[in-house]
């Protein structure tokens, strides 16, 4: 398959922030760094979602393997999968 290179200018009107930045190529320009460990996100909004639990000890922890996890659903995740399954046949 050929591959072609080519530029498209967006004659789009858009009033979404987000839309209108990602449509104008600059979402690599927008960056909210968090406070505490410097990692950068594109939305606001993840970047407070990450700023809940940035620098806190995680709270869940896995009874067999003693792995720990910050989210509930991560360590179900971990529990459901077959990562002690296998070790447990051994």
């Amino acid at each position: 398959m050929k591959k072609i290179d080519f530029t498209v200018k967006c004659t789009l009107r858009c009033t979404h922030a987000p839309l209108i930045i990602c449509l104008s190529g600059g979402m690599d320009q927008i960056a909210f760094p968090c406070k505490i460990c410097g990692k950068t996100y594109a939305r606001k909004t993840s970047m407070y979602a990450h700023l809940r639990l940035c620098g806190k000890e995680p709270k869940f922890s896995c009874v067999l393997c003693g792995k720990k996890f910050k989210y509930k659903h991560r360590l179900q995740s971990h529990l459901t999968s077959n990562v002690h399954a296998l070790k447990l046949r051994q």
